[in-house]
């Protein structure tokens, strides 16, 4: 995660041309179909994660690792239930069973269905904002020293005022029965997982092969429009400068924190 120092200006540059290191380049990455509800009504998200392992890289894990707070409906690999664990260190434990790695003709499944308690609520809320090191999905703890990758597409159901981000492009954003429904989808490796949602207002603008979007928590086209010409400067001055854009898209999200934090394809910035 790149820091970025904030000064009094609106206008501020984008860092986002994000090099894959060799070590994601030389295993295939772990591939997370993820399926989350917020609801504010409980101060809890319900998440159902079917998590693809390639059968290269079964036998360098030895675990997968979950948030504490989780609540656990079910846990299964290969069809076959497991067991979850309390830690020490604060962590669920979601062990492998060794036998079924002899075998295996292709990409196992792992799957999980728990809740977690966040900080949401139908009432005043701050930004949520959730990262790799929340764990608010299975992360597995490697035998090696490998950075492991992963791509992933998440289907988010929250209020029709509730909108949620993550890295990658958008493939859907409806709403039906008071319910909205937004698809996000990366298929380029990545460290880790990131989860915004607020109340936000926002505001789009196709830029060649690229969406500009703003999510601003407060209903601003003249400041959008603002970040969307430095957007379009920056993409083209680092474009000629490094490589190509390389994502569909980039996203200014507003924090109701003062950070200054860059993930690949968005960034998300105090008011």
């Amino acid at each position: 995660m790149t820091i970025i120092k904030q000064g009094n200006k609106i206008l501020i540059c984008f860092l986002f041309f994000i090099p894959i290191s060799p070590a994601f380049a030389s295993h295939n990455p772990i591939h997370h179909e993820l399926k989350i509800t917020l609801d504010p009504s409980q101060s809890m998200a319900n998440f159902y994660d079917v998590i693809t392992i390639p059968r290269n890289i079964v036998k360098s894990i030895s675990s997968f690792r979950l948030n504490k707070n989780s609540e656990i409906e079910r846990v299964e690999f290969s069809d076959k239930k497991i067991s979850t664990e309390n830690l020490e260190d604060g962590f669920l434990k979601l062990d492998l069973p060794q036998y079924l790695e002899k075998g295996l003709a292709g990409p196992i499944k792992l799957v999980c269905i728990y809740s977690i308690p966040l900080p949401i609520s139908n009432g005043t809320m701050e930004t949520l904002f959730l990262s790799g090191a929340d764990y608010f999905y299975p992360q597995p703890l490697m035998k090696e020293n490998i950075n492991q990758s992963i791509t992933f597409q998440i289907k988010i159901h929250s209020p029709v005022g509730l909108k949620a981000i993550s890295q990658g492009e958008k493939l859907r954003d409806i709403l039906e029965s008071g319910k909205r429904t937004v698809i996000w989808k990366e298929d380029k490796p990545q460290e880790e997982i990131f989860l915004i949602a607020d109340r936000y207002h926002e505001f789009s603008k196709r830029y060649g092969s690229i969406t500009l979007y703003a999510y601003l928590l407060d209903n601003d086209p003249s400041l959008a429009k603002k970040y969307f010409k430095a957007t379009q400067f920056y993409i083209d001055f680092y474009s000629k400068l490094i490589a190509p854009y390389p994502y569909r898209k980039f996203a200014l999200v507003e924090n109701s924190r003062q950070t200054g934090y860059g993930m690949p394809s968005f960034t998300l910035l105090g008011s």
